[in-house]
């Protein structure tokens, strides 16, 4: 299994060979200017933390709902990487948070303020069990359905190590994608 930093290199290298494969074949010389980039970083059951790098946007860290899961979370969230780190602070009280509230017979919640548009809300509902959401507060319903990352304990405690280094993340995905995307490719 390939380790993190094997798995972006390779893919900026696979984006170099391509461009240089096109440059040839063309017998022009090619620049990229406009490109989305997503690194999957970790997915750990039903979510998956990925660093994501466009052309026109600041380096982000992303939480989202895995494509094959049955989840009842519309939405994603993203986040510069300061503010993943801040995040990662935040859902370290999970398990004081689910001690708290696992015997309450009904729904009970605690929303902790991560700024002007992100929000966690630790919740427990004896019918659905303990969840954490993370939720754009601008966005709060969609179709009659909270929009936000629901995720159980586990993956709250997978996650909680990579946003905590969300800045280191994002630097090396900068400097991989500069190596390769920075480079004019002659025939």
């Amino acid at each position: 299994m390939m380790n993190k930093a094997a798995r972006a290199f390779v893919c900026a290298a696979v984006l170099s060979a391509a461009t240089a494969a096109a440059a040839a074949e063309n017998g022009k010389e090619f620049a990229i200017e406009h490109y989305m980039f997503r690194w999957v970083v970790v997915t750990h059951g039903t979510v998956t933390l990925a660093v994501n790098k466009s052309s026109n946007r600041s380096t982000r860290i992303g939480l989202s709902p895995t494509p094959d899961s049955v989840s009842d979370s519309v939405a994603f969230a993203s986040f510069r990487p300061k503010e993943a780190q801040e995040l990662a602070k935040a859902l370290a009280s999970v398990d004081k948070h689910h001690k708290a509230m696992q015997n309450s017979p009904k729904r009970v919640e605690e929303a902790v303020d991560l700024g002007r548009r992100k929000a966690v809300i630790f919740r427990h509902d004896p019918k659905t069990g303990f969840r954490v959401l993370i939720k754009d507060k601008m966005l709060s319903v969609v179709a009659g359905r909270e929009f936000a990352v629901s995720l159980n304990r586990e993956e709250v405690k997978a996650m909680i190590p990579y946003l905590a280094k969300a800045d280191k993340l994002a630097a090396f995905l900068d400097k991989k994608l500069a190596a390769v995307v920075d480079k004019k490719i002659d025939p």
